[in-house]
């Protein structure tokens, strides 16, 4: 029996062994491919149960390729907590080249998609000094092209070009011709923002002419990046010519989005409709939210506020598939990590088996309790009644197409629906319309004829509406807003002194000055 048991645990040791020999082989192929294709990186990686994973140095090597990966596809990140293990292990086993390229990549996270725009640039700066050190080319001509660009964000020119500078020498070391391109177009941005156009002008030839060494796939991503920086120069006849050439070589949704925001800079509505649609016809969700969000605001600018309602409701439509893919992964990690258990618990007890997962279901209900809390504690965001009619339209418009696929029995209670929807649809836009004809009063310097609570309402759904993200920013800071407080809050941003708010609210200056009083102590 002894013997057998013996037997057993070596053969389980020798499946193990052949078992991480194998993922590690996959994630190495993987290593091979991700800078060039990471799309073939992803699938690999994906294709790894990660729950069977030993601890340490391969789950470190896992999650910095899965964040790496992830990155370039434009993948969403909720947080940074994958490539803090990777960063933990690297730290603890003096690991530095790994662990530049793993402070890159929290850097990038931070500062791109998770808003914390001094945590990225600090590990930006970690990962330059263990760069500097080493002699990984590839990892220090990214940091320099991050760290210019963000130095060309803030208007710092004269760092932006030493950085422009340190990518260009680096890329000539790498002998990588996009590389080189896109470092050329970075000194040209430079100068051209600095008026010296002869060197801006020498500096794209040069480009130019590397690009011309590149594949299809490299050229369209070069051409698209001249697009945006000279959208944001404002030279858009430019940045079209551009953008026409990126979609012939390789169409992709960004390049549509951007197209289509230069025909309705042109003047051209139709146009910028086209190009829109044409983005939300590719599989990549970031982008077809965009352009959504577009269209949305090209019809609210017509008045057309049903039209609008529905491109929001489709691009919030998007946000909930994407979330449930999401969930969906996570629920299939859970039953790999359950696999696991079962795979290591093989050899002992049931009862401490059972013990075992009974402890796991409580420590993650406790978690998940704690995260809601969490979630509903920080959850300020302000729920007009436009956000709730929005959220009501999508349910049922969800709800319709389920009883419309159940066949004709279900044919008179998705009419009613239908109806129901139809009208919350009316009652909206009135509300949109409404709100309208109050803000337009107010920003033309009259005094609304009516400034009930009702139209104080409608005001502040408009603007919450039509001025989404400056509204959110602008409540951030409050723990609960009166619909006085808030509607204080939209006129002192539209540039209002206290004299002309009180006017247009019909209230005493102490009124006022109360208002002002009472926002400063929340």
């Amino acid at each position: 029996m002894k013997r057998l048991a013996f037997y057993l645990s070596c053969g389980l040791i020798c499946m193990a062994c052949s078992s991480v020999s194998k993922y590690r082989k996959q994630m190495e192929a993987a290593e091979a491919v991700i800078e060039d294709n990471p799309d073939s990186a992803w699938i690999m990686l994906r294709d790894i149960p990660s729950s069977l994973l030993s601890d340490g140095e391969e789950k470190a090597l896992y999650n910095l390729l899965m964040t790496e990966a992830a990155y370039k596809l434009y993948k969403p990140f909720k947080d940074d907590s994958l490539i803090n293990y990777s960063i933990t292990y690297y730290q603890q086993h003096n690991n530095q080249p790994r662990l530049a390229i793993a402070y890159y990549y929290k850097g990038s996270i931070n500062y791109d998609e998770l808003g914390n725009k001094e945590q990225g640039v600090l590990f930006y700066k970690e990962a330059e000094e263990l760069a500097n050190k080493g002699n990984d080319e590839s990892l220090k001509a990214k940091l320099y092209e991050s760290l210019r660009n963000m130095n060309a964000q803030i208007g710092d020119q004269q760092l932006a070009m030493h950085y422009s500078r340190l990518f260009l020498a680096s890329s000539k070391r790498l002998g990588n011709p996009m590389y080189i391109a896109n470092a050329y177009e970075n000194m040209a941005s430079d100068h051209g923002r600095v008026g010296n156009t002869e060197a801006e002008n020498n500096y794209r030839d040069s480009s130019l002419y590397y690009v011309s060494m590149c594949d299809d796939r490299d050229k369209a991503r070069i051409y698209a990046n001249y697009a945006n920086t000279l959208i944001k120069n404002k030279r858009y006849p430019e940045a079209k010519q551009y953008l026409e050439e990126a979609v012939k070589l390789r169409p992709k949704a960004n390049e549509y989005v951007m197209l289509g925001k230069i025909a309705k800079q042109e003047g051209d509505t139709i146009g910028a409709r086209r190009n829109w649609e044409k983005a939300i016809t590719f599989n990549e969700p970031r982008f077809s939210i965009t352009a959504y969000k577009h269209l949305a605001n090209m019809y609210i600018e017509r008045g057309d506020y049903l039209r609008a309602l529905w491109q929001v409701a489709k691009a919030d439509s998007i946000n909930v598939a994407y979330q449930e893919q999401k969930r969906t992964l996570e629920l299939a990690e859970v039953q790999r990590r359950y696999d696991k258990t079962v795979v290591e618990k093989a050899l002992t007890e049931r009862k401490n088996f059972w013990l075992t997962i009974a402890l796991i279901a409580m420590s993650v209900l406790m978690i998940a309790l704690i995260v809601v809390i969490y979630y509903i504690r920080k959850n300020k965001d302000y729920k007009s009644i436009i956000d709730q009619n929005i959220k009501q339209i999508y349910e049922d418009k969800q709800r319709i197409d389920f009883l419309t696929s159940m066949g004709t029995e279900f044919e008179e209670e998705a009419k009613l629906l239908q109806e129901q929807m139809l009208k919350l649809k009316q009652a909206t836009a009135m509300r949109l319309g409404s709100g309208k004809v109050v803000y337009e009063a107010v920003a033309n310097g009259d005094k609304p004829h009516e400034f009930s609570k009702e139209k104080e309402q409608d005001f502040i759904d408009y603007y919450a509406f039509t001025y989404n993200k400056e509204f959110h920013e602008m409540i951030k800071p409050y723990q609960s807003l009166t619909l006085r407080h808030t509607t204080y809050l939209i006129l002192e941003q539209m540039h209002f002194s206290d004299k002309q708010i009180g006017e247009i609210l019909n209230v005493s200056d102490s009124t006022v000055r109360n208002y002002r009083h009472r926002l400063n102590r929340k």
